[in-house]
């Protein structure tokens, strides 16, 4: 499938929304020991535990090819925001991310981000309990060493939400949403994003920017349930010094491998 956008912020909100929630479902805290399950792929991870995830999944194969619109009122804000992102080689943040299903049950967690382009991403969650996000190019990784177990993806090979897609931070943002004007309040803007193409387990994103930078300092991710998961950057930075060897990792030897 075909890397389109450069967005960083929105692939960060994006795989934590897709992977963290379903990936801990997968152990119960009181019981450390308890086999975990296995799956042949990330993929099939997501179909068993994302709702409506099979069904996404075939509506983005149908809708490949669109391309979003963008409100005469958003315009200026989408570009400056292209523009920000555009120019930035590197990434990092820390933040505080809030996940809140429609049952009322509140999660909050909070850690450091990295990003480095093409394809480099690591998020380290540091509370409640350490938990890892890492792209290193060529694999998607995720690992819990509380459960000592991890997922490995082949970028180049497997067939993965289009939200990993964005690993690449090339193209446009409205390649892949339409992009809405909420409000605006002094130097604060709010957009609304929804995914040309039907994502697996998001049905639209809010982003708040500070002009005039257009720097995202807080994103939201909506699912079709009504289950959102907010993310909060603080102290960014762009264009540090990052080095490729932070965004590799190598499975401990008694870590469990529940899916490829």
């Amino acid at each position: 499938m075909k890397t389109k956008i450069a967005l960083t912020t929105a692939l960060t909100l994006i795989c934590s929304m897709i992977f963290l929630p379903a990936f801990a479902q997968d152990a119960d805290p009181g019981k450390k020991d308890a086999p975990a399950k296995t799956y042949h792929s990330i993929s099939e991870m997501i179909k068993q535990t994302v709702p409506g995830a099979a069904q996404a999944n075939n509506a983005q194969k149908a809708a490949h090819n669109s391309k979003g619109t963008v409100a005469d009122d958003a315009r200026q804000y989408v570009d400056a925001i292209q523009k920000y992102y555009d120019n930035a080689k590197t990434y990092s943040a820390t933040f505080d991310q809030d996940y809140e299903t429609v049952d009322g049950v509140k999660k909050h967690s909070n850690g450091v981000v990295w990003f480095k382009k093409p394809g480099l991403m690591r998020w380290d969650y540091e509370k409640p309990e350490s938990r890892f996000l890492i792209s290193d190019g060529k694999y998607f990784w995720s690992w819990e060493p509380v459960y000592r177990q991890y997922c490995k993806q082949n970028l180049n090979t497997s067939q993965l939400p289009t939200a990993l897609t964005f690993l690449a931070g090339t193209g446009r943002i409205e390649d892949d949403f339409s992009v809405k004007l909420d409000k605006i309040k002094g130097n604060q803007v709010s957009l609304t994003l929804t995914p040309v193409t039907p994502s697996l387990a998001y049905e639209r994103i809010k982003f708040e920017i500070l002009m005039p930078t257009a720097k995202v300092y807080r994103a939201t991710i909506y699912d079709a349930l009504g289950n959102f998961n907010r993310i909060t950057f603080k102290s960014p930075e762009m264009n540090a010094e990052l080095a490729d060897s932070s965004f590799r990792f190598e499975p401990p030897a008694d870590a469990r491998h529940i899916c490829e």
